[in-house]
């Protein structure tokens, strides 16, 4: 059987403190066992003996942003390389322009970046706690600007359920290509007070 697509982790460093993050919850309870760990690139690419031509890859992660990968540059321009179609998910926070334009300059059009902001620049952060606008604006207009498509993915909560029309407006005037609304299901206990009330 062909390998239709792949996921990949490269690490789980990230600079934030979801209140919903499997890394936050791990890290809150073993503190002493966490250590960050990223894929080797070079390992990576010689374990990936398959054709990757016009091949889905994601890169995402459930304990770390792929953007904090040490060499996650290098390891986008290996995949394009090889002829793959990334995808890559990340927050967009803390990494400067001219690595947003160094990275956008290995993606083409059949590339996407999703911008997960759950929110306004007012109020995201009381989710996406030690985010950072100003770094994710220029992020998303470099990226905007770039051949690649972009979608900015906005999960709603209490304190922003009310906010999805003018975070539309926003990513319009960014020039992003796409917004989508993703709703969470991860709450629970410790989350059960960012629920949303209306219907959506």
């Amino acid at each position: 059987m062909r390998i239709q697509a792949l996921h990949i982790e490269p690490t789980n460093i990230c600079t934030l403190k979801c209140a919903g993050c499997a890394r936050t919850r791990f890290i809150q309870q073993w503190p002493q066992h966490w250590r960050n760990q990223s894929l080797d690139v070079e390992v990576l690419m010689q374990f990936l003996d398959i054709d990757l031509t016009n091949m889905p890859v994601t890169f995402c992660g459930n304990y770390g942003d792929p953007i904090y990968h040490p060499d996650f540059v290098g390891m986008i321009q290996e995949f394009k390389q090889r002829g793959a179609a990334v995808t890559i998910i990340t927050n967009g926070s803390h990494k400067k322009s001219e690595w947003w334009q160094e990275l956008t300059s290995c993606l083409d059009k059949n590339d996407l970046v999703i911008f997960s902001v759950d929110g306004i620049p007012e109020n995201f952060t009381q989710y996406r706690t030690n985010a950072d606008w100003t770094s994710i604006q220029s992020a998303m207009t470099i990226c905007a600007q770039a051949q690649c498509m972009t979608t900015w993915k906005f999960i709603p909560f209490l304190f922003n359920q009310t906010d999805i029309d003018q975070a539309r407006i926003i990513s319009q005037s960014l020039g992003i290509d796409h917004f989508e609304i993703e709703c969470s299901d991860r709450f629970d206990e410790q989350t059960a007070h960012l629920i949303p009330t209306i219907d959506l």
